[in-house]
């Protein structure tokens, strides 16, 4: 990433974690000798407290990117969110938190770290190859290997569980990049399960996956009627391409969807599923509107008869809306 930082003007206005996003991207170990440090300070005491101030403002940054991070359309936005990025990407800083976490230090919004850092390389990457074409002789080199080992250690507990259930090493820390906890849900959730399921999709071609014994430690119980709901509206012009490896991986995923929709049923929490298929016409009909409405995973009227539930449901939403008849 280049070097330069734009200047940010406080508004007394805005809300406080703006204030400490500002305060993240413009102290420096000089500013904070100079307005919390003391005379005797050593210069290595004054980095680690330093480093520990900018660790305390993660919570800040978060929130901040979480809300702003993809506005793409704002050059401003995007100019701070680059400032963030070389502050977070900084060798020294990220030894900083890579330390502070194998001393068992509990770094406040670390939890989210693994996919800004991935958003981080992407971006880095992304520059690499704009600078490179601009300039064809010049070979741009870039080492992520420190960010690489952030990343693997926010998640450690996460990816250890996942390789004791048999999740292969490389599936599993591709996942908890892009969601490395579930309430990243919370914010641009069809983008976010978008990049679960392409990398689920991808993996599918050179190995066996149990979609359900996978997808269980990345994205909570509570989270599978809005899972399903995305599975069930995926486009199957979109999977034309598919090998029979992946076509088998991907009936089995449809399979899944519907037994944990009967499984809803079977514990009497018949809401649950009628939330999904209502979600799933809303969707239908706003793309029809639209006129870009398509052939989805499965026809919901030929579900098979030992749905009891599910079909049950269907059966109520029918007699109550004849306008769906031409999305089953």
């Amino acid at each position: 990433m280049s070097k330069k930082k734009k200047k940010h003007g406080k508004d007394p206005k805005t809300p406080s974690f703006q204030k400490e996003v500002d305060d993240f991207i413009e102290l420096t170990p000089k500013k904070y000798r100079k307005n919390y440090g003391e005379d005797y300070m050593s210069k290595k005491e004054v980095r680690a407290g330093y480093f520990g101030m900018l660790a305390g403002y993660i919570p800040s940054v978060i929130t901040w990117l979480l809300k702003y991070g993809h506005v793409e359309k704002s050059s401003k936005l995007m100019d701070k969110k680059h400032d963030i990025y070389l502050v977070l990407s900084d060798n020294d800083f990220v030894k900083y938190l890579k330390d502070e976490i194998k001393n068992g230090e509990k770094i406040e919004g670390s939890e989210y770290l693994s996919a800004i850092i991935l958003d981080m390389i992407k971006e880095a990457e992304a520059e690499k190859k704009e600078e490179e074409a601009k300039n064809p002789d010049k070979v741009v080199t870039m080492d992520m290997d420190d960010l690489i080992e952030l990343s693997q250690l926010c998640s450690k507990k996460k990816l250890k569980k996942m390789k004791k259930a048999g999740v292969a090493d490389d599936l599993a820390f591709d996942l908890v990049s892009v969601l490395p906890t579930a309430k990243l849900l919370k914010h641009h959730q069809i983008f976010r399960l978008g990049q679960v399921m392409q990398i689920i999709y991808a993996y599918s071609k050179s190995m066996e996956i149990d979609f359900g014994a996978t997808i269980k430690y990345i994205i909570k119980p509570e989270y599978y009627p809005q899972l399903i709901t995305y599975l069930l509206l995926e486009r199957k012009a979109d999977f034309v391409e598919f090998d029979d490896k992946q076509k088998e991986f991907f009936n089995s995923v449809t399979e899944w969807c519907f037994n944990t929709m009967e499984d809803y049923g079977k514990t009497g929490a018949m809401k649950e599923i009628e939330q999904i298929p209502l979600a799933y016409f809303t969707k239908r009909k706003a793309d029809k509107a639209e006129n870009k409405d398509a052939n989805r995973r499965f026809f919901l009227g030929q579900i098979p008869p030992e749905f009891e539930h599910v079909n049950k449901v269907l059966a109520k939403l029918r007699a109550r809306d004849s306008s769906i008849e031409e999305f089953l």
